[in-house]
C-alpha cells in the first residue's frame, strides 16, 4: 500500500468497514485499499444503496466487495430501473456483478428496454450536470 499518510488515507476506510460489520483484513476488503480515494467511492455506495434502496447491513456486510462495481455505471442505473418497474428489490449481486442480460433476466424485463432506459437516464443526467455549470 503506498500512502504517505496512513491514519489520514486509510483510517477512515477501515472504520467504515468496521462500521459495516466488515473485515477490513479480508479478501473482499484489501482490493479497496489500491484506490487512491476508496472511502469516496464505497462510502457513498453503501449509503445509497442502505438509505435509497432498502439494502440491510447485513447484506452489505456479506457483500462488501461488490461496493467496488461502478456506482455511474452499474449500481445506480440498474437500481432506478427496479424502481421504473416497481420490482422486488434484487439481490445485491444482481444490481454490481451480472451482466446486463443476465441483470434483465434477474428483474423480468428485455435488455433492449433497460438500454433504452439507460440511454434516457443519462441523458437526464447529463442534462442535469450541464444546467448546474
Amino acid at each position: 500500500i503506498g500512502t504517505r499518510d496512513p491514519m489520514r488515507q486509510l483510517a477512515p476506510l477501515v472504520a467504515f468497514l468496521r462500521e459495516l460489520g466488515a473485515d477490513p483484513a479480508s479478501e473482499a476488503c484489501i482490493g479497496f485499499y489500491a484506490w487512491p480515494d476508496a472511502l469516496g467511492v464505497i462510502e457513498p455506495t453503501a449509503r445509497f444503496l442502505m438509505d435509497s434502496c432498502g439494502y440491510p447491513t447485513e447484506d452489505l456486510r456479506q457483500n462488501v466487495s461488490l461496493l467496488g462495481y461502478s456506482f455511474e455505471a452499474r449500481i445506480y442505473p440498474r437500481s432506478m430501473y427496479v424502481k421504473k418497474l416497481n420490482a422486488p428489490r434484487p439481490m445485491l449481486k444482481a444490481l454490481a456483478a451480472v451482466d446486463d442480460q443476465q441483470f434483465c433476466h434477474i428483474v423480468g424485463a428485455s435488455l433492449d428496454e433497460y438500454y433504452a432506459f439507460m440511454f434516457e437516464l443519462r441523458k437526464a443526467l447529463r442534462q442535469k450536470t450541464l444546467k448546474r455549470k
